[in-house]
């Protein structure tokens, strides 16, 4: 018989094999087991499960799991280097210097229709013994390469997780079958069951327990998986979504770790995560990172609302981010406040922009590496001023100019890198986007004019993307995108020799991590009180987007983007009110409407101000936003106490300097028909205009033509709070009849193709039979209130007092004499979110 199972009291070595003390270890969970000494747990579902040591205070407990539709068994047991297994670090450390294992989970593999065959034979103790054929071992770590089944990595922890990943080719903690023969020992197949360590070596270790459905095709178990997201802009932190959220993304990677191995499973994210709704906005960007840590992302590359609360702030958030293991890449993102000493010198990021993964694909080693590509827009895109210094110097750069040049080179020194450093694969991360962005540094631009990227995963344009696109030298690259708002997540599968693409939606897959859904529930808690704040009504739906993603305000009127306008109008009792159709990021439903509402539609935190602005610079500002038509563009312009016409037939003239800020305007203009209430709009006149401080003040949406104007008025309100007064006091609590229209009230109309070019464009004589509205609204009501008609517009200066409230028209001091009740509900709402940032 066999000499026993022991340990040593020193890691054993083929010198030292002879001196070592040998020590006695604990028996196996299969022996223990049927020596009457313990009974397993058996365990049939998903979830997170606590293994106790054998000097734990419950005492000893171990854990079984049946594969299904097999005579195979795992055991799970937790092991730590104490009493009889003192001795294990000698003989199972990795190193060799006996310091780095102390214990952990230890998992069993029991093969029970092996069992006779194995003891009639005594396969086990015979000098030419195969591990197909043993009844019982250890499942480790390390399944691939040179090393056999019976390697010396056989606890799971977190940190020996850590260590693995950087050490090895690839690891898998993925649970397998053998299906080995005498030819083949090693060869395994997914019996898609994980068991995944949450924690180090102690006395009560806990694991999830992931099953995982096996694909029909035998070869996916034997590839890499890259989940991909883009623009969630906070949509993931619901716990109660019966679509995707951040516990969905868990699942998925869980999933995709127990069928391929953890280290050929890689989670990515592609901008816009960190900002667009009440939570996001509360904890600036707090909450967003630590959901996508939980969900086990490994790659995030900064969108432009990333940037939403200063370079200061993303820089913490890029430390809270790292803190999960989660690396922000922007090859092109330059602190410009240091010294320039060529490319890659000056880097915003800690990590550089870019990072080499190796996996294991057809039974191949393959590295892969990640590009992070941030948009230049961003600069106009987020706060302008959050890119400058004190002095109003620019100090973050995005290899911005004039014709693309600088961005391609970039990249393609970032892919010359990765070629260099042995890649064989290089996918580029990119919040690019093609569809409403400024067309040099799309996606599609930056690969036309590069080369060596085999996949560019897009954000910023909230498209649902899958095509390929040749780059500069004829090759095709993989071009994908998910849309927005976790419609769906994106899974690329890397075998040997090229990817395969889906976009996994709700419908497709129903799984949500429970460990993952209990921390977005306790984020939803921490801002529960005034996020459930009841503060309106409505009765009428606004909608924001369609269901493939289209901003329906970027492309033409809607009513919610009236309502925005008015409340700036009537806030500032200005002659016009401007809301940028990027600033609207979510739909208000018919029924109660809560603060958390409100903030979801306004969530970045603008101020309302209120500027002396020219005619001329008016008709700038609606051309430059109108110049993208019929694409979408987040600059397009909602407007009150103004109408406009957008003749799609005549090409944008407009110039852009290198950031994307307005130049000018060449040829002719396709904006038309402008009137400010019943007159045309006068170029050299001067009008009020109200409107946040993100376009008025600092040029957003490169509406530069509005900066040094005059401001003549800025109490420091938000967009929110100002949306919330206008409810309240202007409508009397409730969005009602005057907003009926979803496409607005004709603000907005679009020009026919057939329609005659008169020349005249200031021309205000519309009529229904030459124009067609932005919606279906009436195109004959030239007034800028719904169903009311345009007071008296008074130029130079002097504001407007009789500003239509409602389509019913009680007029703005009517609506200044709102109950008392009302007024003490802002107030109350005021001085929470005061007590909030207090405590921030």
């Amino acid at each position: 018989m066999a000499s026993g199972a022991w340990g040593s009291d020193i890691p054993i070595t083929r010198e030292n094999i002879d001196e070592v003390t040998e020590i006695p270890t604990r028996l196996d969970p299969l022996c223990s087991y049927l020596l009457g000494f313990s009974t397993p747990i058996e365990i049939t579902e998903e979830g997170t499960y606590t293994a106790q040591a054998s000097k734990s205070e419950p005492g000893y407990r171990f854990y079984s799991i049946q594969i299904p539709g097999t005579d195979e068994y795992y055991f799970i047991e937790n092991r730590l280097t104490q009493g009889f297994d003192k001795g294990l670090c000698g003989i199972y450390s990795k190193t060799g210097d006996g310091t780095d294992v102390t214990g952990g989970l230890v998992v069993w593999h029991l093969d029970a229709s092996t069992w006779d065959t194995c003891l009639e034979d005594n396969t086990v103790n015979t000098p030419d013994h195969q591990p197909a054929y043993m009844p019982v071992y250890l499942e480790s770590y390390d399944a691939i390469g040179e090393r056999s089944v019976m390697t010396r990595d056989p606890f799971r922890t977190t940190g020996l997780y850590s260590e693995l990943q950087r050490d090895s080719t690839a690891f898998t903690d993925t649970l397998q079958c053998f299906r080995g023969t005498v030819d083949d020992p090693n060869e395994r197949t997914a019996s898609g069951i994980g068991v995944f360590a949450l924690d180090g070596a102690q006395d009560a270790a806990d694991f999830k327990m992931v099953l995982a459905d096996i694909p029909d095709d035998a070869d996916a178990a034997d590839a890499a998986t890259i989940l991909f997201t883009n623009d969630v802009h906070g949509a993931g932190l619901d716990p109660a979504s019966e679509g995707l959220t951040y516990a969905s993304v868990a699942a998925l990677k869980l999933e995709a770790r127990t069928l391929a191995g953890t280290s050929n499973a890689t989670l990515i994210d592609a901008g816009d995560a960190v900002q667009g709704n009440a939570l996001a906005t509360l904890s600036k960007g707090s909450i967003p990172v630590d959901a996508m840590g939980s969900a086990d992302y490994d790659i995030a590359v900064p969108g432009n609302h990333e940037f939403d609360y200063g370079v200061g702030t993303l820089k913490e958030l890029e430390d809270q981010a790292a803190d999960w293991g989660i690396a922000y890449l922007a090859a092109n993102a330059d602190d410009l406040t240091l010294e320039d000493q060529g490319p890659f010198s000056r880097p915003l990021f800690d990590r550089p922009g870019l990072a080499m993964h190796r996996y294991i694909a057809g039974g191949k080693p393959v590295t892969v590496a990640f590009i992070g590509i941030a948009t230049p827009e961003t600069l106009t895109k987020s706060r302008p001023s959050n890119f400058q210094d004190e002095e109003g110097n620019t100090i973050v750069g995005f290899c911005e100019d004039e014709t693309g040049q600088a961005l391609y080179e970039r990249v393609q020194q970032s892919v010359d890198a990765a070629r260099q450093s042995g890649a064989n694969y290089v996918i580029a991360v990119g919040h690019l986007g093609n569809r409403g962005v400024t067309p040099r540094w799309s996606s599609k631009e930056v690969i036309a004019n590069t080369s060596g990227i085999d996949v560019l995963i897009d954000g910023h344009s909230h498209e649902q993307e899958n095509e390929y696109v040749a780059d500069a030298q004829g090759n095709d690259v993989l071009l994908v995108q998910t849309g927005t708002q976790l419609s769906s997540i994106g899974k690329i599968t890397l075998r040997d020799g090229g990817f395969d693409v889906e976009l996994v939606t709700s419908a497709d897959y129903a799984k949500k991590d429970a460990d993952v859904t209990a921390a977005l529930e306790r984020y939803q808690d921490e801002f529960a009180e005034i996020l459930n704040e009841e503060v309106a009504k409505s009765q009428v739906i606004m909608p924001w987007e369609t269901e493939e993603g289209l901003r329906l305000a970027t492309v033409g009127e809607t009513n919610l983007g009236d309502l925005a306008a008015d409340a700036y109008r009537s806030a500032m009792g200005a002659d016009i009110g401007l809301m940028n159709a990027g600033g609207l990021r979510a739909p208000i439903e018919a029924g109660t409407l809560t603060y958390g509402d409100i903030l979801s539609v306004q969530p970045f935190g603008n101020t309302i101000v209120m500027a002396q602005v020219t005619g001329q610079q008016l008709l700038d500002a609606l051309e430059m936003g109108a110049r993208l038509h019929p694409e979408s563009c987040n600059g397009l312009l909602q407007v009150s106490g103004l109408t406009y016409q957008i003749d799609p037939s005549v090409p944008s003239g407009v110039v852009t300097d290198a950031s994307g800020a307005f130049v000018r305007v060449d040829g002719e203009r396709r904006v038309k028909n402008v009137t400010v209430g019943e007159a045309p709009i006068d170029p050299n006149a001067t009008y009020t205009v109200a409107s946040h401080n993100f376009m008025l003040v600092e040029g957003g949406d490169g509406m530069s033509m509005f900066k040094g104007c005059p401001i003549i008025s800025d109490e420091g309100t938000t967009d929110v709070q100002t949306l919330i007064d206008y409810i309240q006091r202007d409508l009397g609590g409730e969005i009602g009849e005057g907003y009926l229209d979803q496409n607005g009230a004709g603000r907005i109309t679009i020009a026919q193709a057939s329609e005659p070019d008169d020349g005249h464009e200031d021309d205000s004589s519309d009529s229904g039979d030459d124009i067609a509205p932005g919606g279906t609204g009436d195109a004959s009501n030239t007034g800028g209130e719904p169903g009311g008609t345009e007071p008296d517009n008074h130029m130079e200066g002097e504001a407007s007092n009789g500003l239509a409230a409602t389509g019913d028209g009680p007029a703005l001091k009517a609506a200044c004499l709102a109950s008392a009740a009302a007024f003490l509900a802002v107030i109350v709402i005021a001085a929470r979110r005061a007590t909030l940032s207090r405590r921030r």
